[in-house]
């Protein structure tokens, strides 16, 4: 029975990821300064983008409510390195990108093996205002394990973070863990 299961779900993701490849939306966003951007794809409408309000201090304090979908792209784009900046919290397992001019958190991302996972902050986006109301979430009750499950789950996988060289004219892209 988890065999069938798993197979549908399958099928259903192939079908869904052929499907959304002519249809998506393409929602910008960038912190208040505009040092770091947000460029996310997804073939959800505003109302299925339903914000996650993190209940920790440190989210709670920035007012930040995360958006994702599995399925979609996200591009963090920064105009030099020294405007970026990651701090981990809690179970210090993800990554918040943070501006280092304005403090605004634009996105969480958390690295398994060859793969980056986020979510951007839908605060930071121009759509913000169309999105739904914001659900709390309690990812602290979690263990460890069960928030990197979750986040595959839910996050965008293949985050590109790219990162102006002084020059302006060439983009770096950020590798894992070095940020």
């Amino acid at each position: 029975c988890e065999a069938v299961f798993a197979t549908r779900k399958t099928i259903e993701v192939q079908f869904r990821e052929e499907a959304m490849a002519d249809q998506l939306t393409t929602c910008t966003g960038q912190c208040q300064c505009g040092k770091l951007r947000l460029t996310f794809e997804t073939a959800l409408p505003n109302e299925q983008l339903i914000p996650r309000a993190c209940d920790c201090d440190f989210c709670r304090q920035r007012g930040a409510a995360y958006v994702s979908d599995p399925l979609g792209r996200l591009v963090i784009e920064a105009d030099a390195q020294a405007s970026l900046q990651t701090v981990r919290q809690g179970s210090e397992t993800a990554d918040f990108i943070q501006c280092r001019h304005c403090g605004d958190v634009v996105a969480v991302v958390f690295d398994d093996g060859s793969t980056r996972y986020g979510t951007l902050n839908a605060n930071c986006l121009a759509v913000r205002t169309l999105l739904p109301a914001a659900q709390s979430a309690s990812p602290k009750l979690l263990s460890v394990e069960e928030k990197m499950q979750r986040w595959k789950k839910l996050w965008v996988s293949g985050v590109k973070i790219n990162i102006a060289t002084n020059s302006g004219a060439q983009v770096k892209t950020l590798d894992k863990r070095t940020g």
